[in-house]
């Protein structure tokens, strides 16, 4: 069965990312689109367009909708969705606060829906192999993780915290939520630094602790020099991945590596060579929003899978309101137990 799917929200996001990923699938199909902006319907392709997501869901059946609008409007889309019986895929976080998931969890199970967060990078090759190796215990005991992800300047909702913009919603949400999956644990307390540089709250500093004593540093930015890197160090080895060029995760043991450290990484990368293939084909370079999409379709089709879901969303959503209380009060926040 060909999944239909709706898109809410044809901007240059949804048009360059999700909807490449869409096509490319084989097991759904781009149905109808609705956005405010004639432009950006009539650049969606040769589908229905439609004003408004009253008028989308209206018009014709669908089995699901991606909703690529900003946060701090996608949980009122979401739920209209939802009271239709659609399935949603909700780009991160999904919402302005963790209360507004709950709510659409709640209706979600009333519907017997599944809803989906789009923590895509969970899909890389290279941070699944960071995942597989934390579990086999490759480098013992996991003590800290550090990730850096940062670009050009933001535009449009992206510098406004009030619609869901500014580093520590748009950057530091992804990297939340790789801890969280990563350490598989729950964040215990979290220190923030959150400053404005050329736009609002465009750099945050965080300090994650988890409940079983691992600890993450996440620095997110716009407006500096691309990267995106993360590192775990564990009781007996290192493990390693940048987001745009690694095909593998880079290990290393308790010494460091020495000169030749990065010339066998490199060799490392070139030895997976479909996956290398698989990336050159992928729109953009990034396989992981396609794999996030098929992940979703599991996700209807079985009732459960890999894919990020409310819970996750909401777990985010509680660390990033931390983070703004502990810039206010310059102290550490400790988060409720679950």
């Amino acid at each position: 069965m060909t999944l239909r799917i709706g898109l809410v929200g044809g901007g240059a996001h949804a048009r360059n990312c999700l909807l490449p990923a869409l096509r490319a699938s084989r097991r759904a199909r781009l149905s109808a689109v609705a956005d405010p902006s004639p432009a950006a319907r009539a650049a969606c392709g040769c589908v229905p367009t439609f004003p408004d997501i009253s008028a989308l869901l209206a018009a014709g059946p669908l089995d699901a909708v991606l909703i690529a609008a900003p946060p701090a409007e996608q949980p009122s889309l979401a739920a209209l969705a939802l009271a239709q019986g659609l399935h949603v895929y909700l780009e991160k976080p999904g919402a302005l606060a963790a209360t507004e998931l709950l709510e659409l969890a709640t209706l979600a199970r009333a519907r017997d829906r599944r809803v989906a967060l789009g923590f895509n990078y969970r899909f890389l090759p290279a941070h699944s192999d960071l995942a597989a190796a934390l579990r086999s215990g490759r480098i013992g005991r996991p003590v800290a993780l550090q990730s850096i992800f940062t670009g050009p300047a933001a535009g449009g909702w992206r510098t406004d915290p009030s619609r869901g913009g500014g580093a520590l919603r748009d950057l530091a949400a992804h990297e939340i939520d790789l801890a969280r999956w990563l350490f598989a644990d729950d964040i215990e307390s979290v220190q923030a630094t959150i400053q404005s540089h050329s736009t609002a709250a465009d750099t945050a500093s965080l300090e994650l602790r988890f409940r079983r004593g691992g600890i993450a540093q996440i620095f997110a930015s716009f407006g500096t020099a691309q990267q995106a890197r993360i590192e775990l160090l564990g009781s007996h080895g290192r493990l390693s991945a940048c987001r745009w060029q690694s095909l593998t995760a880079e290990y290393s043991g308790t010494v460091a590596g020495g000169p030749l450290r990065g010339t066998l990484a490199a060799l490392c990368s070139l030895a997976h060579p479909l996956r290398w293939w698989r990336r050159s084909r992928a729109p953009g370079g990034d396989e992981s929003r396609a794999r996030a999409l098929d992940a979703f379709f599991d996700l209807i089709a079985q009732g459960t899978s890999a894919s990020p879901t409310l819970a996750d969303g909401i777990a985010c959503l509680e660390a990033i309101a931390a983070a703004e209380d502990s810039e206010r009060t310059g102290r550490r926040v400790q988060l409720s137990t679950p």
